[in-house]
């Protein structure tokens, strides 16, 4: 018992010797400089945050959806399959339930990931938009999407939807 109270009454000195140092150093104008700029990034950092959340639900309301299924996951041991969705447009992608079940919570999600978790989280999107039922890769057909888009700029979505079908049945025949 002696020896661990010896240990910490060390630790809390030497914390204490340090704490002085930094309050010291706190008082040079080049170190004070940098823990504002250190603060007002942080501040700037936690807006930017908000902001992106902001805009991607705005992006995500406003996209007409064109779906795509991302994954087909089967549960053997009680008998039930899922079949998650994502669109090429926006890549608002349902796999986010199946990837925060498998890490038990949406804290390992990224930044993106969580976005898109709350914003689908008790909501039925699905209804808006048109469901392909094209069994894809979700990055594969938003980046064919993009492509066409950019090539072809008063494509509409009927097309785009065609001319995936077509080309997904051309890389399954190779």
């Amino acid at each position: 018992m002696a020896s661990l109270k010896k240990q910490y009454e060390q630790i809390e000195k030497e914390r204490g010797d340090i704490l002085k140092e930094i309050n010291e150093l706190k008082k040079n104008e080049v170190i004070k400089r940098f823990y504002e700029l250190q603060n007002k990034n942080i501040k700037l950092a936690s807006e930017q945050i908000t902001l992106y959340k902001k805009l991607k639900v705005k992006e995500y309301d406003s996209c007409n959806h064109i779906w795509v299924n991302t994954l087909h996951d089967y549960d053997s041991c009680e008998g039930r399959s899922d079949d998650y969705y994502g669109c090429i447009k926006c890549g608002l992608d349902q796999r986010v339930f199946e990837i925060s079940s498998r890490l038990r919570s949406i804290d390992y999600l990224t930044l993106e990931q969580q976005v898109m978790y709350e914003y689908m989280y008790g909501r039925y999107v699905t209804y808006k938009g048109i469901n392909t039922y094209i069994e894809c890769d979700l990055d594969l057909a938003r980046n064919f999407y993009t492509k066409l888009k950019e090539e072809n700029k008063n494509i509409n979505d009927e097309q785009v939807i065609d001319l995936l079908k077509n080309n997904l049945k051309l890389v399954k025949k190779k």
